[in-house]
């Protein structure tokens, strides 16, 4: 069966093209009931309890990150989502936010980009299912963190890499960061 390709223009060197995150924002997927979805943009979410989502900022020495990888095995295309955050320091605040976050079965982000892009990383929009999305088909974002102590030499961290496997790219959202804060 024949698809239509759409034509596809990087614009030139003067596309803001830097990446890596800002910050984020994030949530146990449990808390979600719905997206309201514009022209295949996120434009909003349903939740059941509000003041659960929670923002992050990480260390700012360009580290952070968050990548779609795509495999395809025959007919079938996936993609592998990582996210990677770096805390310095080694605290009881730092342990138990972790520990909190680790605990969680799925989880769902919105990684602000240093070009301005809101990424969402740990559910897939549907149309056909309930509330219009659904959280990650093949495998649910799940937080894998490390505690690593280091040399003196060097900087004692938490770091955050948190992984998930989708049928499509994950989606944008236009939803502004007073927005997401009032959810």
């Amino acid at each position: 069966m024949p698809c239509d390709v759409v034509a596809l223009n990087s614009a030139g060197a003067c596309t803001p093209s830097e990446g890596g995150i800002q910050y984020s924002y994030y949530v146990s997927a449990e808390y979600i009931t719905a997206v309201a979805i514009t022209s295949g943009v996120i434009s909003g979410f349903t939740m059941s309890t509000t003041g659960k989502w929670k923002k992050l900022v990480a260390d700012a020495d360009r580290t952070s990150s968050f990548n779609q990888t795509g495999e395809r095995s025959n007919n079938r295309l996936r993609y592998v989502q990582a996210l990677f955050l770096k805390f310095a320091g080694l605290s009881s605040v730092l342990k138990s936010t972790t520990d909190t976050a680790a605990a969680c079965c799925q989880l769902v982000f919105v990684h602000v980009m240093t070009n301005g892009a809101r990424i969402v990383q740990g559910l897939e929009i549907d149309s056909a299912a309930t509330g219009g999305f659904t959280v990650n088909k093949l495998e649910p974002t799940k937080l894998t963190p490390s505690v690593i102590s280091d040399t003196a030499e060097n900087e004692a961290r938490h770091e955050w890499n948190a992984g998930g496997i989708t049928k499509l790219l994950a989606p944008y959202t236009s939803l502004t960061d007073s927005a997401i804060e009032a959810l």
